[in-house]
């Protein structure tokens, strides 16, 4: 997918560290095995803050959607890497704390 792969809980602190880690050993390994080099995603991450469980439920949907969306295959549980094989209801198990500014 070309956007929207990954909700996380972190704290603002640790965010930019977080995302760059996960972006790079994820384009390393893939360029890796794809005999490629350079960057593998174009843009800077963007992130918002989700305050509330229907926020949360909406934008997991979302993002499970994605594949969809991107005329890659007809469910989001067709999608190899998609989280809804594995967890048919993904929201159910997950819960939010109010963010603190």
């Amino acid at each position: 997918m070309d956007n929207h792969y990954v909700v996380v809980e972190c704290s603002r602190a640790g965010l930019s560290a977080g995302v760059q880690q996960l972006s790079g050993r994820h384009a390393q390994a893939f360029n890796r095995r794809h005999g490629r080099t350079g960057h593998l995603f174009g843009e800077r991450f963007a992130a918002h803050v989700i305050d509330d469980e229907r926020r949360l439920e909406n934008t997991i949907e979302y993002v499970l959607a994605n594949p969809v969306r991107a005329g890659v295959c007809d469910r989001p549980g067709d999608w190899p890497w998609s989280g809804r094989r594995a967890e048919p209801r993904a929201t159910e198990r997950t819960s939010v704390r109010p963010t603190r500014s």
